[in-house]
């Protein structure tokens, strides 16, 4: 495949890039991390390190690689992994959520208190100034899945992403489209994106 994926460590320093891929699958969704799969030549493998990062053009805002596996019977390395935003996944609200107000303040003051503290690398935050209300009272969850009932009541979408040249964070909240159906990311309301690229059954052909 004629794609270059850039390959980050956990730390978030431009490790290596990667154009040797075999077979590519990798999913973008409005209101949750989304995942990926890629298989490469076994040989590879080393470059692509756990816990680190994977930056693919076209889709997502960056995936964590949270397997890696070699597969010596067919010489390749499968790697795997979701979105940046499962992060957040990784921090706790034992005290639950209980707000009422706008909704994109409270994501915002969300990630800013709780999910820096989960991330390698600094978090800058975006405002919009969506005017969607919410009144909640979240029980005791995953710090993802507490924005995400506030997200889903005010019908908004969570983006988390990689800025390579920055080396942080950007964390902002996406919001739907009212008018028209255009299946686009740049106008907000395509819910959930995959792309899938594949030469594992490639062959060159000469006829003489």
């Amino acid at each position: 495949l004629t794609l270059d994926i850039q390959i980050f460590t956990p730390e978030l320093t431009l490790c290596g890039v990667c154009d040797t891929i075999q077979s590519l699958t990798a999913e973008e969704s409005f209101n949750g991390s989304g995942e990926f799969s890629l298989c490469v030549p076994a040989e590879c493998a080393s470059a692509f390190p756990l816990g680190g990062f994977l930056s693919i053009p076209g889709i997502g805002g960056g995936y964590r690689i949270e397997s890696v596996r070699e597969d010596t019977s067919d010489k390749t390395a499968r790697i795997a992994g979701r979105g940046v935003l499962s992060l957040f996944s990784h921090r706790v609200l034992p005290n639950g959520f209980t707000y009422s107000g706008e909704a994109e303040d409270a994501l915002i003051s969300l990630a800013s208190k709780h999910g820096a503290d989960a991330l390698p690398g600094n978090l800058s935050l975006i405002s919009y100034g969506i005017p969607s209300t919410v009144e909640i009272a979240a029980r005791a969850a995953s710090l993802l899945d507490v924005m995400d009932s506030v997200a889903r009541q005010a019908d908004l979408g969570l983006h988390l992403r990689i800025d390579p040249t920055a080396g942080e964070f950007v964390f902002s909240v996406r919001q739907k489209k009212n008018r028209g159906r255009f299946l686009s990311r740049s106008l907000g309301n395509l819910l959930r994106a995959s792309r899938t690229q594949d030469m594992e059954s490639y062959a060159n052909r000469v006829t003489v």
